[in-house]
């Protein structure tokens, strides 16, 4: 999947880029209008993340001037602004989609394979790590031959340890990805997940396993890689 953003903000037009490279997906990154609108004009997009307040040429423009050159490219607007006339705006110019500023990244991946799904393309649909491939549309966990299903909480905190390839995930963002806002005061409920998920990475036969950093929280080791 091609995916053109169009954000000045460097640091988040890398992050975007940056997580969604690890879901497969191929991106290129503009931080002013005039570059993000001629980057536009070709029909490489699948879909375009488009910033509304942009340095040359706003995003309600971008937006006007792209559907007036019969681009049909997914626009996803995203913007710190919420204001419903601005939603209203940029709906108006042609946007397929509002997001605003903080998004959690499960929000944005889904309005992606939303918004891609109904353009009839296909969206990315897996991420990997180590032997282990994460399903997100079914919640498939697979490892070779094997795969097991993940239920909701279940998989809402694979897909941030998987999308963390690695690194360490907080246990405070890992009981919001699972819970929301008003996660359960006492860390035991994390932990109970954790457990069912190491004993399904158990039965997978995977090389992958959950690491418990005390007081920090969690991540990802590729057991494979250190054996070798």
């Amino acid at each position: 999947m091609n995916v053109l953003i169009v954000e000045d903000d460097r640091k988040l037009n890398a992050s975007l880029c940056e997580v969604l490279e690890t879901y497969g997906a191929s991106c290129t990154g503009c931080t002013n209008g005039a570059d993000g609108f001629a980057n536009g004009l070709n029909g490489e997009w699948d879909i375009i993340l488009l910033d509304i307040m942009l340095p040359e040429m706003d995003g309600f423009e971008i937006t006007r001037r792209l559907r007036t050159h019969g681009v049909s490219t997914p626009i996803l607007m995203l913007t710190a602004r919420s204001d419903t006339e601005d939603r209203i705006i940029g709906l108006d110019n042609g946007a397929d989609y509002y997001l605003s500023k903080p998004f959690e990244i499960g929000e944005l991946l889904a309005c992606i394979r939303a918004l891609v799904r109904r353009s009839g393309s296909i969206a990315f649909d897996a991420v990997s790590f180590g032997d282990l491939s994460f399903h997100l549309l079914s919640g498939e966990l697979l490892c070779a031959e094997k795969k097991v299903r993940l239920g909701g909480k279940e998989a809402q905190i694979m897909q941030m340890l998987i999308m963390a390839q690695g690194k360490t995930v907080n246990k405070k963002d890992l009981l919001i990805q699972a819970w929301g806002e008003f996660w359960p005061s006492e860390y035991n409920s994390l932990e109970v997940f954790i457990s069912v998920l190491r004993k399904k990475l158990q039965f997978l036969n995977s090389g992958v396993q959950i690491r418990t950093h005390r007081k920090v929280g969690y991540s990802l080791e590729d057991g494979t890689c250190s054996k070798n």
